[in-house]
């Protein structure tokens, strides 16, 4: 446990900002001021907590409960590392911990009723074009209505040069896009007219070790 690297949520706000308006904003603009007590928020959720299960306020569930989006009870969080899920369930033990695949569990869980849907996949657009596409097409099955899908993706490779012009990032973007519509799943999706796309991609870079990566925000809104 010792060494599990824990985010510092407080030495930037970038990440508080992409989910205030990729997450709370969007989702109020589309549906509800809070989401129905039936329902649930699944997120790819990492640490919520210091090294000694202190929980931070400035964390994921932490920002979602301050701005009255969810109450504790419908937060249902994925880590495939047991250390994290741990420290997490001591931290607010009345929130749901899985230590899985998020789509995995997903699957898994009965009854599975989401509202919000937040892939923080970091990963770069070609892997990402699968793993969104699987979770697009499940939620399509599963007949998933007035839910938001968030799906971030990394734009550029931080360990290489690269265009880090606006104009290029968007350009990522567009391609980003274009490899979605290439992707069966993504196709069969799409084609049941349940999902339209935001029309606003966000784009921000991250933090700390991640200042040289540009990251996109896609919402896919299912009405």
């Amino acid at each position: 446990m010792h060494n599990l690297k824990l985010p510092n949520f407080y030495s930037c706000h970038k990440k508080e900002t992409a989910r205030l308006k990729t997450i709370i904003e969007i989702y109020q603009t589309y549906f509800y001021k809070q989401i129905p007590v039936n329902k649930q928020y699944w997120t790819m959720c990492a640490a919520q907590t210091n090294e000694k299960a202190v929980f931070q306020i400035g964390s994921e569930l932490g920002q979602m409960i301050a701005n009255n989006l969810i109450n504790e009870n419908q937060f249902f969080g994925c880590d495939i590392k047991p250390n994290v899920i741990q420290l997490n369930q001591i931290a607010k033990p009345n929130a749901n911990w899985f230590c899985n695949d998020f789509l995995q569990q997903m699957k898994l869980y009965f009854p599975f009723s989401p509202a919000i849907v937040n892939a923080d996949l970091l990963n770069l657009k070609e892997q990402a074009t699968t793993k969104i596409s699987e979770i697009l097409s499940f939620l399509t099955d599963c007949k998933s209505d007035e839910c938001l899908l968030i799906c971030n993706v990394m734009l550029n490779n931080p360990h290489e040069k690269s265009d880090k012009s606006i104009q290029h990032l968007s350009q990522e973007a567009d391609a980003f896009i274009k490899l979605l519509e290439k992707n069966q799943s993504f196709c069969y999706a799409w084609k049941s007219d349940k999902w339209k796309i935001h029309p606003e991609v966000y784009i921000y870079n991250g933090s700390g070790r991640k200042a040289k990566t540009f990251l996109a925000s896609f919402m896919f809104v299912n009405i």
